[in-house]
């Protein structure tokens, strides 16, 4: 508690019914108006608590007037139109964060609380005069940029949006917040989660989500989807989202990115999350564009998802899914070749297609990736590329850059259309060749493929295998044919100076 020299004091007091108790007292000493500004979540406390709902009508009994500022959902609206029976006015304003009431001599905030159905535990009292002008003048602002409670209404039953915004949030409580009113205000919601962006939706908004999915039962939600990959790691949390109702999908390779969308806004960051980890930075949408556009992403991924039921039916069996992906874009599908390159930890084989697709792929860069993975990871490369006349030439360049790069020259009829990458037995990636004689690999490659298929992979392995024993049989039989070449003409030279 603090004091001035006037009397005037400023006091933090705790527990709900300590919170209670001081909002009955500030309702009942006020003799001309209550200024009321909320979050989305505080309505229906004001209406559901008899005792704060009664503090309402008596005030408004004696003659004082009373405002209420608070962001008008689909989820509070019933709660808002009883509230304007018994308020003399009630205004919409989107994103209203903090919970504050002023008198003509007082001041009262309740803490806010993330979650819906939680009273607060902490409120905060001041009469100083200085404090009660200053978040009066912040109320006439915020109820200046409202609208009438009406017009909102209207609105959410017609299913009309007209106030559209964008806009990044960098508090971790606001993000929570934000988040929670997205869940809360949808009347669909699907997600594109990490690992640790699933931990951290089940730490900060399982209440939230099982209030929307007893309205799924009630057929008032169309329901929530996730989309996650599904690992060993996360198995029996993802089994907890099965379990409550969620729809989930596996997808391996996801975006860069978690969102979240609804059929009103979206939610995105690029944070991983890991372990739950807090959001620092999230952005936020109501634009029709984003909306679409994420929910594009989203639906795509769905269809090639892979169900989690199925998913982590093969976990607990011990055994894997195989991943089989088409690539359509050259260019993506020569960068997914790359990223695999690049985390490789123990083993690259390739078969290249052509001399020329081997040379592209230096122009570049691949040598560098090549050279990092030798010297800095000591992956053992193993590459055979088909003949010509400026091969030598081309390996001799090539192993200078990486000198523990075993390349080795193919027969020239070896040419084919496909290029094929193996990494750690565990990774293929297969390119096609659609142009040689184009100068860019991405004009030169058409589709990709991607597999992890266990007999895939060992087949082409054993291919490689096959070739290189036989590219190594053919130099073996090269060197002997030309010791026999030179054997017999040192015998010629020998009889002839014999003879002579």
């Amino acid at each position: 508690m603090q004091f001035n020299d006037l009397g005037e004091k400023t006091e933090v007091f705790y527990g709900t019914d300590k919170v209670i108790s001081e909002e009955l007292l500030f309702f009942s000493k006020t003799r001309q108006h209550i200024d009321t500004c909320m979050d989305y979540t505080r309505p229906s406390f004001a209406i559901r608590i008899e005792s704060i709902k009664k503090s309402f009508v008596d005030a408004k009994s004696r003659g004082v007037k009373l405002r209420y500022l608070t962001e008008i959902t689909d989820a509070n609206i019933s709660y808002c139109q009883e509230m304007m029976s018994i308020i003399d006015e009630v205004r919409h304003l989107d994103g209203i964060k903090g919970n504050f009431m002023i008198s003509e001599i007082e001041y009262l905030a309740p803490a806010t609380s993330h979650e819906e159905t939680k009273l607060s535990s902490l409120i905060i009292y001041s009469n100083v005069r200085e404090i009660v002008e200053h978040q009066q003048y912040v109320f006439e602002t915020l109820w200046n940029k409202s609208m009438a409670a009406e017009k909102r209404i209207r609105e959410l039953e017609e299913g009309i949006t007209t106030h559209y915004q964008t806009k990044v949030v960098e508090d971790p409580d606001e993000v929570v917040n934000e988040i929670s009113h997205l869940i809360a205000n949808s009347n669909e919601l699907c997600a594109c989660l990490p690992s640790g962006g699933m931990q951290y939706s089940y730490n900060h908004f399982s209440e939230i989500r099982k209030k929307i999915l007893e309205k799924q039962k009630k057929g008032e939600h169309k329901g929530v989807r996730y989309i996650s990959n599904i690992t060993q790691d996360n198995v029996n949390l993802v089994k907890v989202f099965v379990d409550a109702g969620i729809r989930i999908r596996h997808v391996k390779n996801l975006p860069p990115l978690s969102f979240g969308v609804s059929d009103k806004e979206i939610a995105a960051t690029i944070e991983k999350m890991e372990g739950g980890k807090m959001v620092q930075s999230l952005l936020l949408s109501n634009e029709p564009a984003y909306i679409d556009h994420f929910r594009s992403i989203f639906e795509d991924l769905w269809a090639k998802g892979i169900d989690a039921e199925d998913r982590i039916k093969e976990i607990d069996e011990g055994t894997d899914l195989t991943d089989i992906e088409i690539i359509r874009n050259p260019r993506k599908g020569i960068e997914r070749a790359w990223s695999y390159v690049e985390k490789s930890e123990y083993e690259i084989l390739s078969i290249f297609a052509t001399p020329n697709t081997f040379r592209r792929q230096m122009d570049m860069g691949l040598l560098q990736l090549l050279k990092e993975a030798t010297e800095q990871r000591h992956v053992k490369v193993r590459i055979l590329i088909p003949g010509d006349k400026q091969i030598k030439d081309t390996i001799d360049q090539a192993a200078k850059v990486c000198p523990l790069v075993d390349f080795r020259v193919a027969e020239e009829n070896l040419q084919m259309r496909i290029t094929i990458v193996l990494i750690d037995k565990k990774d293929c990636m297969i390119v096609e060749l659609r142009d040689d004689t184009k100068d860019s690999s991405y004009y030169a490659a058409g589709l990709a493929t991607y597999s992890n298929s266990k007999s895939i992979i060992s087949s082409y392995a054993s291919i490689f295998e096959s070739l290189w024993k036989q590219n190594q049989l053919y130099e073996q039989l090269k060197i002997h044919d030309k010791m026999q070449q030179e054997f017999i003409m040192n015998y010629v030279l020998l009889y002839n100076q014999y003879l002579d």
